[in-house]
C-alpha cells in the first residue's frame, strides 16, 4: 500500500513539475533585447511596476507592432478563443458543446457582409492592422505557446484580418440583447393571460394589436454559459464632470464598464507613442484590436458605456418566403463528425431557426435584421477614428460611421467640453412601438435617424453627463429612439451623489466610482417595511427586521441588512413572476425587467402581483410579507440562527472563471477565487449575479475602473480586476485583484519620464 502511494504520490509531483515548467517555458520575455524581423528601427517596450506595456517607437509601423509583440506575449490564448468565438470556430478545439456558439457566430458573421466591409477598409486603417498583426505573428512563430494550447493539444493560430473582424461581431452580439428578449417577450404573451403587457417593456409605447400569434415553444440558447470564461458586456458607468463642477477647474472623466469576469480579464492597458507622428495614447484595448476602445492624453478621453439602442428586429416570415441566397459552411467538431451548416437568407436577413431553438412547426421561418448588417457600417475605422482624434469635432466624426455595435461614447477634454455621444444606428420604422416583438414581413425599415437626430447630450448646463445604460434623457418629440434599457436607478444613484457638491477632485470621485449604493435601496426598504407591520412575525423575522432596517442602503461585504434585502428582493421578483413559469428565468436576466419590477412596486393592488396558483387574490403588500419570510427561513438554513452573522460577503462571493473552468480539476487551478465581494446588483458598485437562479454569486461588474483629471493628465488612476499579464506565472497576472476587490487604485502613467523613473523592465526590440 505504501509503495502504490509513493507511485501516485511521483506522479503528483511529476504532473506538477511538468505544469511548472510548461508555464516556465512559456514565460514572456520582459526585459533584455532580442532581434526581429519586420520592425524598422530600434523600439522599446517597458513594463511598468504594474505591467502596464509603455511602448515607444520612432515611426508608427513599429509601435504597431510592438503592440502586437507584447499583446501576443501577454494573452495569445484568450485572443485565441475570442477569435475563435467570433468566425464560429470554437467547436473544433472545444469540441460538440459549443456547435450552438459557432452556429449562432456563423451567422452574425456572414460572409457577405465580411467580405465587403473588409473590401472597402481604409487602406490606412489596413496598413495600421497589417503591421500589428505582423509584430503578434512574429512573437507566436518564435515563443513557445501558452500551456493551455498544450492542453487543448493545438498550436496558437497565425492572425489575419479576418480574425480581427471575428472580435467585432464577437463584441457586437455582447453589446446587443434584443434577439433573445424579444423571443422571451413573445413567450409570455402568448403563456401569460390576464395581465396588462405593457409593464415588460423598457418603452413606455408598445403596440399588441398586431402582434405575431404563431411564435411558440422557442427559446434562446444560453450562450452567456457556454462562454463563460471568455467575457461578454454586460453594461456599464461612465460620466463627464465639467471643469466649472472640479477642483482643478479642468474636467474629470470616469468611466467603468460592465463585462462578465473572467481570468485572465479583458482589458489590455498600454502607453504607446511614436516620435514619426508625435503621436501619444494611453489606451485600453479589447482583444486583438490595436485602436483603444477607451483612451486618453493630454488634449482628450473617452470612456464607453453600452447604449442599449433596439438595433435588430425579428420577423415571422410565411412559410413561402423567398431566399435571396444560401451561405454553407462546415463546423469542425472535435472529435466528431464535421457538420455542414446553411444559413438562408431573406430580404429581411438571414433565418435564424437553430440559433433561437424553434422546435415546431408554428415557431419558424424567424428572420433577423441586425444593424451590424447595414450596408456602409464601419466600425473597424470607427475606433481607428476615436484613437486618433486630436478634437471633439473628429470623435464625433469616428462616432458618426459606426452603425453597430450601438454604443455611448462618453467624452471630456482639456477645452472643457464634455458630452455623452450615441455610437451606432437607430431605426426609423415603419410601424415603431411594435419593435420589441417579433413583427410581420410587412413591417418596415425605412430608414435612419442622422447623427444629428440621436439623443445626445453636449455640454449640459448643470455640468454632468451621466451614462448607466438609461434611456437617454434628450429624446426629441417625433423621434422613435427604441431601447431596451436598464432602469434609471444607477443613473439616478450617480447623478445625486455628483450633484451634492461643486469641487469634486480625484479622491472624492474614488468613493463615488466605488460606492455600493442605490437610491432605491432606501425606498424599497421603506415599501418592504409599511408591508411587513401588517402581518405577523416570528421572533427571527423581528430581528431580522431590525437588522433590516438599520441598514444605511451600502452593499458591503461586512454588513448584514444587504443580505436580508437582495434576498428578499430577489424572492419579491420570483413571486410577482409566477404566471411567466419556465420563461421568468429568461425576462429575469432581460435589464428591462427591474423597469417592470421598479414600475409595479407603485401599483399595489396590480393583478400581476396575485399569484396564479393560489385560490385568495394577493397584492404587493402579501408577497413582501411572503417573500421576506421565505428570505429569513432560507438565510436561517443557510447561515444560522444568529441574524448578526449573516454578512452580505458569504453569499456574495465573485469567482473569475478561466475558459478551462467547466472542467472540476482544471478549475481548481485555472479559476481566481472565490472572493467575498462589495457591491450589488443596481448600486453604483454594479458587481452583481445575471441570472435569477442561481443565488447572489455575482459574475459580472467593472472591467476596469478609470478616473482622468484633465489638470493632471500625467498621474491618472485605474485599477483591474486582476492584472494586466494572462500568463498564470506572470508577476503582473493577478497583482491588481486585492486593491480590486477592496475597492482601492493604483497609478495610471502618462509621462514616459516618470514611468522611467519607476525602474520598469526594459525590451529592447532590434530589427534583424
Amino acid at each position: 500500500m505504501k509503495k502504490i502511494l509513493s507511485i501516485i504520490a511521483g506522479l503528483l509531483i511529476l504532473i506538477i513539475a511538468s505544469v511548472y515548467f510548461m508555464l516556465l517555458g512559456s514565460f514572456p520575455v520582459m526585459h533584455g533585447s532580442l532581434k526581429v524581423d519586420g520592425l524598422n528601427g530600434l523600439t522599446k517596450i517597458y513594463r511598468d511596476h504594474e505591467g502596464v506595456v509603455h511602448i515607444e517607437a520612432d515611426s508608427r509601423h513599429d509601435m504597431n507592432y510592438a503592440l502586437g509583440f507584447s499583446m501576443a506575449s501577454d494573452r495569445s490564448f484568450q485572443y485565441e478563443l475570442i477569435s475563435r468565438a467570433g468566425q464560429g470556430r470554437l467547436a473544433e478545439i472545444l469540441g460538440p458543446d459549443l456547435v450552438a456558439v459557432d452556429k449562432l457566430f456563423r451567422t452574425l458573421n456572414s460572409k457577405y457582409i465580411r467580405d465587403g466591409i473588409l473590401a472597402s477598409l481604409d487602406p490606412v486603417v489596413r496598413k495600421d492592422l497589417e503591421s500589428f498583426m505582423a509584430g503578434y505573428n512574429y512573437y507566436l512563430e518564435n515563443n513557445v505557446r501558452p500551456i493551455e494550447f498544450f492542453l487543448l493539444g493545438i498550436k496558437p493560430k497565425k492572425i489575419d484580418i479576418e480574425d480581427i473582424y471575428g472580435v467585432f461581431v464577437y463584441l457586437n452580439y455582447s453589446f446587443s440583447p434584443f434577439m433573445r428578449n424579444e423571443v422571451a417577450y413573445q413567450n409570455i404573451m402568448a403563456n401569460v393571460k390576464h395581465r396588462d403587457f405593457k409593464y415588460l417593456f423598457a418603452n413606455n409605447e408598445v403596440d399588441f394589436s398586431k402582434r405575431v400569434r404563431r411564435v411558440v415553444d422557442a427559446s434562446f440558447i444560453d450562450y452567456e454559459s457556454l462562454l463563460k470564461g471568455i467575457g461578454t458586456f454586460t453594461g456599464s458607468n461612465a460620466w463627464a464632470i465639467s471643469g466649472k463642477k472640479t477642483k482643478s477647474g479642468k474636467p474629470i472623466l470616469a468611466s467603468d464598464p460592465h463585462i462578465n469576469f473572467s481570468a485572465p480579464n479583458i482589458w489590455y492597458e498600454a502607453n504607446i507613442k511614436n516620435k514619426e507622428e508625435g503621436f501619444h495614447m494611453y489606451g485600453h484595448f479589447l482583444p486583438l484590436i490595436p485602436f483603444p476602445a477607451m483612451g486618453h492624453n493630454r488634449k482628450l478621453g473617452w470612456g464607453l458605456t453600452i447604449s442599449y439602442t433596439d438595433d435588430v428586429d425579428l420577423y415571422q416570415l410565411e412559410d413561402d418566403f423567398e431566399i435571396v441566397r444560401v451561405e454553407d459552411s462546415l463546423i469542425k467538431v472535435k472529435g466528431e463528425e464535421s457538420i455542414d451548416f446553411q444559413i438562408k437568407w431573406s430580404k429581411k436577413g438571414p433565418v435564424v431557426n437553430e440559433i433561437v431553438q424553434a422546435v415546431n412547426k408554428d415557431a419558424k421561418n424567424i428572420a433577423a435584421h441586425f444593424s451590424f448588417f447595414q450596408e456602409g457600417n464601419k466600425p473597424i475605422e470607427g475606433f481607428y477614428g476615436l484613437g486618433r482624434a486630436k478634437n471633439f469635432e473628429e470623435i464625433k466624426k469616428a462616432t458618426s460611421i459606426v452603425k453597430s455595435p450601438g454604443l455611448n461614447i462618453v467624452y471630456a477634454d482639456a477645452d472643457g467640453n464634455v458630452a455623452r455621444l450615441i455610437m451606432g444606428d437607430s431605426y426609423k420604422r415603419s410601424h415603431p412601438f411594435e419593435s420589441d416583438l417579433v413583427q410581420t414581413p410587412d413591417r418596415k425599415i425605412l430608414g435612419v435617424y442622422t447623427f444629428d437626430e440621436k439623443p445626445h447630450e453636449i455640454n449640459p448646463e448643470n455640468g454632468f453627463v451621466v451614462s448607466a445604460n438609461d434611456a437617454p434623457k434628450t429624446m426629441k418629440n417625433g423621434i422613435y429612439h427604441r431601447g431596451g434599457w436598464h432602469s434609471d436607478n444607477r443613473y439616478n444613484t450617480i447623478l445625486k451623489s455628483l450633484e451634492l457638491r461643486d469641487n469634486w477632485d480625484m479622491d472624492s470621485q474614488k468613493m463615488v466610482q466605488t460606492a455600493s449604493f442605490s437610491t432605491n435601496n432606501r425606498r424599497m426598504q421603506k415599501i418592504i417595511n409599511n408591508a411587513l407591520k401588517k402581518y405577523p412575525m416570528t421572533a427571527l423575522e423581528e430581528e431580522a427586521l431590525k437588522f433590516f432596517m438599520d441598514w444605511k442602503g451600502h452593499s458591503r461585504k461586512e454588513q448584514v441588512g444587504p443580505t436580508i434585502f437582495h434576498e428578499t428582493n430577489m424572492r419579491i421578483r420570483k413571486l410577482l413572476m409566477d404566471e411567466m413559469g419556465e420563461d421568468y428565468v429568461k425576462y429575469c436576466k432581460a435589464i428591462n425587467s427591474w423597469i417592470y419590477y421598479y414600475r409595479l412596486l407603485e401599483m399595489p393592488d396590480n393583478s400581476w402581483w396575485d399569484i396564479e396558483k393560489t385560490a385568495p387574490i394577493e397584492d404587493r403588500d402579501q408577497v413582501i410579507s411572503m417573500a421576506f419570510k421565505e428570505a429569513v427561513n432560507y438565510l436561517k438554513q443557510e447561515l444560522g440562527d444568529d441574524v448578526s452573522k449573516w454578512r452580505w460577503g458569504l453569499i456574495h462571493q465573485l469567482t473569475m472563471p478561466h475558459p478551462f473552468g467547466k472542467n472540476e480539476f482544471l478549475a481548481k487551478i485555472f479559476n481566481q477565487g472565490p472572493y467575498e465581494a462589495n457591491g450589488s446588483i443596481n448600486s453604483i458598485n454594479h458587481i452583481r449575479r445575471v441570472s435569477c437562479e442561481a443565488g447572489h454569486t455575482p459574475v459580472t461588474g467593472p472591467s476596469t475602473r478609470r478616473l482622468i483629471d484633465f489638470a493632471n493628465v500625467d498621474i491618472s488612476y485605474g485599477i483591474l480586476p486582476l492584472g494586466n499579464s494572462g500568463h498564470m506565472l506572470s508577476p503582473y497576472y493577478d497583482n491588481q485583484r486585492e486593491r480590486f476587490m477592496n475597492d482601492e487604485y493604483r497609478t495610471q502613467i502618462f509621462s514616459f519620464d516618470l514611468m522611467k523613473k519607476s525602474g520598469p523592465k526594459v525590451l529592447t526590440l532590434r530589427p534583424l
